[in-house]
Order: structure tokens, then sequence, then C-alpha cells
């Protein structure tokens, strides 16, 4: 019988691309209502599917065992078991419990062809136009992005030339958030991305628990015009990560995200880590994170098929 730690292993041999934690990834492939398939060639497990509910969690073929018809087989036995629940969709999303991948990864080393595999299969990208990515920066080459945490910087932009950078509701504080300023936070977080603030009401990253802490952008009126959160080294070593970015909507536009994005991964730098890391991220905010020095490191296909 195949264990956790046997999927977790395949699942690093099959998308070494892929950034997740340890222990995140193994609390999702141990989920007890999971359903999982292998095939085995002379006694090794060389594939493994993980189904949860009508969602395929992990889908994998060992490199050496590629282009043999080993995947076609599993993904059809997962849409057989998926069918036979009662379920008419099958989706490479987020399950629930949260995701390996948040679709079918696509661009690395054996895994170019991996959209037009699927698409013969009779799966389509639920996304449209827009894609979604993971995006990475290499922060030994950075010395300075321009902001840091501790600074106030106007919050005025091009797109706002009227805007008198001296006024109090426009100069912004980049400043890590303590418990006081939880509720205050999640405020602006709802006005910008409702799904949010489900983070920004936990209390352990204003208390910078497990290195991951809460950085707000606050004007000189003591309103949080802006939030993101900063984790030093929470998913491999080495590295650290910045997301779940939120700017009010009537400060939007001003360069508050990127001044965070930038301020958040200098902490980063001055914590001894080498990259910075940022998963399940779409087309509309790419040039935003691109502006801090962050590039795309793997797009996704957002799979789903009427069974």
């Amino acid at each position: 019988m195949i264990t956790t730690d046997d999927l977790y292993n395949l699942f690093n041999k099959c998308f070494p691309g892929i950034i997740r934690s340890e222990e995140s990834a193994k609390a999702l492939l141990s989920a007890p209502d999971n359903r999982v398939l292998t095939t085995e060639r002379d006694g090794t497990v060389v594939s493994a599917a993980v189904i949860n509910e009508n969602h395929i969690v992990m889908l994998c073929v060992l490199p050496e065992y590629r282009g043999q018809g080993i995947g076609s087989a599993l993904l059809a036995e997962c849409e057989s078991h998926i069918r036979d629940a009662g379920y008419d969709t099958v989706s490479f999303m987020r399950c629930k419990h949260g995701y390996l991948t948040p679709g079918v990864p696509m661009e690395f080393p054996g895994y170019d062809g991996n959209r037009v595999f699927f698409e013969k299969r009779g799966y389509v990208h639920t996304w449209g136009d827009g894609e979604c990515v993971d995006m990475m920066l290499d922060m030994t080459d950075i010395d300075d992005l321009g902001v840091n945490i501790g600074d106030t910087v106007p919050a005025v932009s091009k797109k706002h030339p009227e805007l008198d950078p001296d006024a109090l509701e426009n100069r912004m504080t980049y400043r890590f958030a303590d418990e006081s300023d939880m509720e205050k936070t999640a405020d602006c977080v709802a006005e910008a991305l409702e799904h949010f603030v489900q983070y920004y009401k936990n209390p352990e990253p204003y208390r910078g628990e497990d290195g991951e802490r809460v950085l707000i952008a606050e004007n000189g009126n003591g309103l949080v015009c802006g939030a993101l959160l900063v984790s030093a080294g929470g998913e491999a070593a080495g590295l650290g990560s910045v997301g779940c970015t939120s700017t009010r909507e009537s400060y939007q536009g001003r360069g508050i995200a990127t001044n965070m994005v930038k301020a958040g991964t200098m902490y980063l730098k001055q914590q001894g880590l080498e990259k910075g890391y940022l998963g399940f991220t779409y087309t509309d905010i790419i040039p935003m994170y691109a502006r801090a020095g962050y590039k795309v490191s793997m797009k996704y296909f957002m799979g789903e098929k009427k069974l």
C-alpha cells in the first residue's frame, strides 16, 4: 500500500519545479476522503493519482515511464471513478482541502506538452484568456528595491498627478502589523478582495508565528490602505514568499501594492533568504509583481472536463 511519504516523494520527482511545503502537501495527500490510484511496473509504483470528490489533486508519472500510455490509462481510471461517484465534471483545480498545484503544470522539462495532452482528451482551460502562474525572484542579485519596512512614501503615481504628495491621506508608511491592527487590516482587505479576508483574520501572522508576517501600508491618518502576507522560509530552505496582496479600492493605481511587494521582498533578503516566491497568481497582476523583479516560473492549465 502506498504511503503519504511515498506520494509526496513521487510528487517531488515528477514536479521538481513546483514549490509546496512538506507539511501542507502531506496534509492534503493524506486527507481521509481521498481516493488513491497507482500503477506499478516490476513491483515499483511508477505513477499515482489522488482524487478528492470530482477533483484530481495529483496525477503524475515518473519521467522514465512517460510516453508508454500509463498517464492516459490512469486519467481514464480517474474519470471512471469520478463518474461512478455521481459527478458530471472533473477538474484539476483546488479541492476543499487546498491544492498541490492549482491546475496542470505546463512549463518544465517533461511536461511541455501537458496542455495538448489534456485538450485531446476533452479538457478545456476554464480561465479563458487568463493564466494562472507561479513567480520567482533571485534575491542574490538585488541590492535595493527602493522601499523598505518602516519607509514612508507618497502614494502618488502617474495615474493620479492631481494628488498632493504631502497630504496625510497620501503618505503611506510600510510596516508590519500587530494584533491591534487586525480588524482594520481585515476591513481593508474586505474592500479589495473578499476571499482573502480569512487569511487576515488569523491572529498568528500578526504575532509573527512560523515566520509569517502581515505587512500593511498605512496612511498618515491611520487608515490601512493595503496588506500583504510575507513568509520567511516556510515553503523551502532559502526561500521566502509574498502573497495575498490587497489594496483598498479607493487607493488602487498608486503603486501601493508594488511598494508592499518591494518592502516585503527586501525584508526576506535581509533575513538571509536567497529567493522570493509567490504562487497561484494570475494574468492581471503579473505586471505588478514584475515591477518588483519577479518572473513567471510556472504556468498552469486550469483544466476541466464534462463527463
